[in-house]
């Protein structure tokens, strides 16, 4: 739907994603953006993300996975916060690499879908999906460094 504070799609949409279409996601991966929208909660903690969390599980999402919040404490990370309603919950670092990358919240939510639908824990998806999109976007850097030496 958008992130850092800009829409992807026309504003006027994101009721309908709140109101009728969120009930029936069994897995939602928004960022701190879209999870404030989709909530109404403002995240500015830890405690606000669960918060949030805990609002799109009880409007029947099975896993709640916040792919990316600036609540690290760091501006070289960004944290990720999720739960299954089951109770498992998983906290994560991530390293913030020296780009501006397009379709990275796409790319997450498509593995970590894979990585569940093969049976995986919340963690075990979370720690494999970020493993591939540190190497996706790590060799995405290093070709765009070659690329802009060789111009």
């Amino acid at each position: 739907m958008g992130d850092n504070g800009k829409f992807y799609v026309p504003e006027s949409l994101m009721p309908i994603y709140r109101d009728q279409l969120i009930q029936y996601a069994d897995v939602v991966t928004p960022n701190q953006f879209e999870a404030e929208l989709l909530t109404g909660v403002t995240i500015n903690s830890k405690d606000d993300a669960l918060k949030a969390i805990g609002v799109l599980h009880g409007r029947g999402c099975k896993v709640v996975v916040i792919t990316s919040s600036n609540l690290s404490g760091n501006s070289d990370s960004l944290l990720l916060l999720g739960s299954t309603r089951g109770g498992e919950t998983i906290e994560v670092t991530i390293p913030l690499l020296p780009a501006t990358f397009v379709g990275t919240g796409d790319l997450f939510t498509a593995l970590m879908l894979a990585w569940l639908h093969r049976g995986e824990s919340l963690q075990s998806a979370c720690q494999k999906t970020l493993s591939c999109m540190q190497t996706v976007l790590t060799r995405t850097l290093d070709y765009a460094r070659q690329c802009s030496n060789g111009a």
